[in-house]
């Protein structure tokens, strides 16, 4: 019985203890945060912000974007991750959204979220292979097109 006493407090207290916060939504608040991303928003997708919590980079990325996308992109290069290039191509363009046309770094970023996209969607080398389904998927096209078009509309005032 001494067992039991002891054991259901420690229980509760460690179950309580859980790596993620979870939330509850209605069922159309959850439908639209599954499909937000930084290309269609100002805020990262739930997707990209789960990896960055994950990997203690969240709040160094909110002080210092290109430092942490400098430090994945050696990741990238080292693993070939297929999802690591999502993640960054969602950074880059996110922070390419947070600059203005005049910064140098504008174009390099999405540039950079173009290449990164690309890498994602048909790079042979990188793994897995991607899901045509998946969310990752669908946001990298978005970010792929959305990127082509801002370098477009960066070339076409540099031209003018």
């Amino acid at each position: 019985m001494k067992f039991y006493f002891w054991f259901l407090p420690i229980l509760i207290f460690v179950l309580r203890c859980a790596t993620y916060s979870t939330f509850s939504y209605s069922q159309f608040e959850q439908e639209k945060l599954v499909n937000l991303s930084g290309v269609s928003s100002n805020k990262l997708s739930l997707l990209t912000t789960r990896y960055l919590k994950s990997n203690d980079l969240y709040d160094k990325f909110e002080e210092s974007p290109l430092v942490v996308i400098y430090d994945l992109d050696y990741e990238l290069m080292a693993n070939k991750s297929r999802n690591l290039a999502y993640y960054l191509s969602e950074l880059c363009y996110f922070t390419g959204n947070s600059l203005d046309m005049e910064d140098p770094q504008f174009a390099k970023m999405y540039a950079s979220a173009l290449v990164y996209s690309y890498t994602y969607l048909f790079d042979k080398k990188a793994n897995p292979t991607p899901d045509p389904f998946s969310a990752e998927f669908r946001f990298a096209l978005f970010t792929y097109n959305r990127s082509l078009a801002q370098l477009v509309r960066f070339a076409k005032k540099i031209v003018s």
